[in-house]
């Protein structure tokens, strides 16, 4: 994908960038609804890109559903418990990875929507 977040060229990008400054602490949890939904998804994100989403991100995904009060599926996590890891994946399940990306990009853009 060309325009993401990852990259800095995410749909409401600018307006992400200014709430994150404004509500995301440096280290730790944040003080307000907005940040930490802010820190959830960055969270995600990061660990999509950078880790293939190796790490354990249960509270980040459960906190983004309880806002949201809606089932978040992350094809990629889905499919890293049926296969117990997730670099293996990478090599088998391209369509699977581009799913996730465009999954996360979609909840980005929500979370920036309703803030």
């Amino acid at each position: 994908m060309e325009k993401t977040y990852w990259n800095k060229k995410g749909k409401y990008q600018k307006k992400y960038d200014a709430l994150y400054k404004e509500h995301v602490p440096a280290k730790g949890m944040a003080k307000t609804i907005k940040g930490e939904l802010l820190r959830c998804i960055s969270r995600l994100y990061y660990d999509v890109y950078n880790n293939g989403l190796c790490n354990d991100k249960t509270y980040e995904i459960e906190f983004i559903k309880s806002y949201f009060d809606c089932d978040i599926e992350i094809p990629l996590l889905v499919k890293g418990n049926e296969l117990e890891g997730y670099f293996a994946i990478f090599e088998t399940e391209k369509e699977l990875i581009e799913n996730t990306y465009k999954e996360l990009e979609d909840l980005t853009n929500k979370i920036i929507e309703t803030l």
